[in-house]
């Protein structure tokens, strides 16, 4: 029988020589991103990379492909008394979350989109025209790619409250870790099997109001059970509907951590964000600086169907209120050199349940007169941002998709370490 080194060589070997593989999935470069028929194209450079990486895993005495079997798999294994050189077909191998979570890695490691959608389909085919203008696709903004953005957290969620599981990525034998958020105490985990995870609740907080720019969940190792080298290895799974890609969280910016007593290891976590550029949209940047100063929210909530509605009344209020001031925003040389014709800003913006939720504004967004261009052109941008996240589906089968999704704004500063990876 062959052993794991062998078996996962084998595979890789065969899936390069496949015509499957080598003539239409896997080429040296990732573009075009998929093929005729609708398939990812997976780079053939990721394969040899991935192959040299697990034959030094194999060396340091891992695997951790053992954790990812499904379910079928896992009894199969279980029917085989735990051998460790079972190993799945081709097309299983590359289904398992660990072999997609590597290729998203190499893949930003490669300055190349974190994941590929091949199955989508034009906005203008899938969206009403409401729905269109308020989140163009990437084309309609340059620069703009309607991936998951953040500058640090390699574990992008698209919900506010997110369940975390924790389980023993290498032999579950009694391994002890204090899981902390932010340096705040969450619990004390016993390390399970995967198929026994522990589930962590945890609430995400804005990465702008952070000091580290992003959640930090840390795990100290508190006892490595029965195992003669100390160590104590650590996987992590968020679930379907909360994060982006595939469920594998990176820890240590790896699949799994390995830790002794003592020991941390830790994983980013954060909400995906929108950016505002403060020099190419300079009154929009500042109006949002201002309102979140007063408390509007920084973490908002995808509601596109009822935005219409909202802005419209919004905007005429306003206008009862204030009467002449986008005739003063007009006039204004300072903020307004061109004087270009001015238009009612909000903030949160309408695409947003927070825009009616405000509590500092009682129930109404934080509203201002701005130039139209700098109003319109952020509002296009932070749509594109947002075009990944999607509204309350409650007939999806994937439980977390009942509720709508959630981002982060935020106007990042030129230079600093917190921004969209496509901001400038």
């Amino acid at each position: 029988m062959l052993n794991t080194k062998q078996a996962v060589t084998c595979l890789l070997a065969m899936a390069l020589a496949s015509p499957l593989y080598a003539d239409t999935n896997t080429r040296i470069s990732d573009s075009p991103n998929c093929t005729a028929s609708g398939k990812p194209v997976i780079p053939r450079q990721f394969y040899l990379d991935l192959q040299r990486d697990l034959a030094w895993e194999e060396k340091l005495g891992l695997n951790p492909w053992d954790q990812e079997l499904d379910d079928v798999d896992q009894e199969k294994f279980r029917q085989q008394g735990g051998d460790k050189e079972f190993h799945p077909s081709g097309p299983k191998f590359e289904r398992r979350a660990e072999f997609q979570h590597r290729l998203m890695q190499w893949r930003i490691n490669h300055n190349l989109p974190a994941t590929v959608d091949c199955t989508a389909v034009p906005l203008s085919m899938a969206a009403p025209p409401s729905v269109q203008a308020i989140a163009p696709t990437a084309a309609a903004i340059p620069g703009i790619k309607t991936v998951p953005q953040h500058s640090i957290a390699n574990n992008v969620f698209r919900k506010q409250k997110v369940v975390v599981d924790i389980y023993d990525a290498g032999n579950p034998d009694g391994d002890i870790v204090d899981v902390y958020l932010n340096n705040a105490f969450v619990a004390r985990v016993t390390l399970q099997p995967l198929f026994l995870a522990t589930n962590l609740l945890l609430t995400l907080k804005p990465s702008d109001t952070l000091a580290t720019k992003t959640n930090v969940l840390k795990f100290v190792g508190i006892n490595s059970g029965t195992d003669s080298f100390g160590a104590i290895t650590i996987g992590l799974k968020g679930h379907d509907g909360q994060i982006f890609t595939d469920s594998a969280i990176a820890v240590n910016g790896g699949s799994d951590a390995t830790v002794g007593v003592g020991g941390q290891a830790k994983a980013n976590l954060a909400l995906g964000l929108a950016c505002v550029d403060p020099v190419a949209y300079p009154q929009s940047a500042n109006h949002i600086q201002d309102a979140q100063k007063l408390g509007y929210a920084r973490v908002v909530t995808v509601d596109r169907a009822n935005r219409t509605k909202r802005q419209a009344n919004n905007v005429a209020y306003y206008k009862r209120l204030n009467p002449t001031a986008a005739a003063v925003c007009k006039a204004n040389a300072l903020t307004n050199p061109t004087h270009e014709v001015c238009a009612i800003d909000e903030y949160p913006l309408a695409m947003f349940k927070e825009n009616q939720d405000s509590l500092p504004g009682g129930g109404r967004p934080h509203m201002r007169a701005i130039p139209s261009r700098d109003n319109s052109a952020s509002g296009a941008k932070i749509g594109a941002y947002a075009a990944p996240y999607k509204e309350a589906n409650p007939a999806s089968p994937i439980f977390a998709e009942h509720t709508p999704d959630n981002l982060e704004i935020i106007v990042p500063a030129p230079g600093g370490t917190l921004f969209c990876k496509n901001a400038f």
